[in-house]
């Protein structure tokens, strides 16, 4: 559950790629300021940790303006009932197929990783003190969104590890914290 690579061994593979391709790549590789080699690892770092999980499953990419009129057709309530079930639910198959423990660690690093960086549900920011983990999850969306969210995660955290969360919801953002003495270690 590497965040960066950066720790992580690493091997060189030779392959072909299509030359109108191999121009993209180089384009967009320029724009970033980064190198084709670079590029293309964050490519395979995102079919690695979330796309290759999505091949068999309905997954639905869309517009986020195309989400939020949908969003806004539905009731507060149902919203956040939607919210409770899918947190109680869905976290454990993504922790499961992945092979990871259903501990803290792997449902932070499926926060982080996947619904944050690879799904595009939110910016997130991770602070921990010594009293508690403080998420605090940005997103463009609108308050249902944010109810969505903090009933996603209260569920999925309750569910899954019994820890109990006191939440901040505003218009475009939700701060989860999460007390430490709540956090069960492995040994």
């Amino acid at each position: 559950m590497s965040g960066d690579g950066s720790t992580e061994e690493t091997v060189t593979r030779t392959f072909r790629v299509n030359k109108e391709w191999d121009e993209i790549l180089h384009k967009q590789a320029d724009w970033q300021g980064i190198s084709v080699s670079a590029l293309i690892d964050q490519i395979i770092r995102r079919y690695v940790v979330s796309e290759r999980y999505q091949t068999n499953l309905s997954v639905i990419s869309m517009d986020s303006q195309a989400f939020l009129r949908l969003l806004q057709k539905i009731n507060d309530n149902d919203i956040k009932d939607v919210g409770l079930v899918s947190g109680r639910l869905l976290p454990e198959e993504e922790i499961l197929k992945r092979g990871l423990p259903k501990d803290f660690q792997s449902f932070v690093w499926l926060m982080e990783e996947v619904y944050g960086r690879y799904r595009g549900w939110f910016n997130i920011d991770h602070y921990t003190t010594k009293d508690q983990n403080i998420l605090h999850l940005r997103h463009c969306l609108n308050y249902k969104w944010s109810a969505y969210l903090r009933n996603f995660f209260v569920s999925m955290l309750k569910s899954n590890l019994d820890i109990e969360i006191t939440t901040e919801a505003r218009e475009e953002s939700i701060t989860l914290y999460i007390q430490n003495k709540q956090i069960k270690t492995v040994t």
